[in-house]
């Protein structure tokens, strides 16, 4: 039973890597991600429907970075290393899969915002849209590897895993709800009212991921 304790209290933190004190490169690397559909709202004119769907976009990254993680740490574990052509054909693989999974995520909460940025000028096929979220991705995958080596080196199990990362998870589609809401009323603010709304809504997500470990201390316990 002690045993058991001392395992439930050393868990590390959920994707992106972060805790209480979190190191400066991860901290940047996580305020960049957030603030991609910001600066394209404020800096480059994309619409409030884009900064929307970047945002459902975000989030979805996010939910399928903890999935790309816990299924590379799980295969790793039970393949073992099979050497470095397979390890390259798995890196591809699971970087598709992770693709796959946020375009999916997208289109599940966020069908709402992909309506509407589909009625604005641009469309779906946007330069710019396409291009904030390839680089929101590449802002992602250094999190990923920092993750993916930690959960090596901590060796826990699968249950170990789901009760560190089902809290983050739920944040993430609280976070979802909170957008598809506000889709509704995106016409509805005014150039001032959206500004704001758009940095709230960045410093919602921002402080999210740099602080998993409260997200992690209101979860209910088992």
């Amino acid at each position: 039973m002690a045993r058991q304790r001392r395992a439930r209290q050393f868990v590390p933190s959920p994707v992106p890597a972060a805790a209480a004190r979190i190191e400066p490169l991860p901290a940047a690397l996580i305020v960049a991600r957030h603030a991609v559909p910001l600066v394209g709202l404020l800096a480059f004119g994309a619409s409030v429907e884009y900064f929307l769907l970047l945002s459902v976009f975000d989030i979805a990254v996010s939910v399928a970075c903890i999935a790309v993680v816990a299924l590379a740490v799980s295969t790793r574990r039970e393949v073992g290393d099979r050497g470095a052509v397979d390890a390259l054909a798995a890196l591809l693989f699971l970087f598709a899969l992770g693709i796959a999974a946020a375009l999916a995520f997208t289109a599940m909460f966020g069908w709402v915002s992909v309506l509407l940025a589909s009625w604005t000028p641009g469309g779906l096929t946007s330069p710019q849209l396409w291009g904030s979220a390839l680089a929101m991705v590449v802002f992602a995958v250094p999190g990923v590897v920092r993750q993916y080596r930690a959960d090596m080196a901590a060796r826990l199990d699968d249950e170990a895993r789901k009760r560190r990362d089902n809290p983050l998870v739920g944040a993430h589609l609280l976070c979802a709800g909170f957008v598809f809401l506000l889709s509704g009323y995106a016409g509805d603010f005014g150039q001032a009212g959206r500004v704001v709304v758009a940095f709230l809504v960045t410093a919602l997500f921002v402080f999210r991921d740099l602080r998993p470990d409260l997200v992690q201390a209101l979860a209910p316990r088992a």
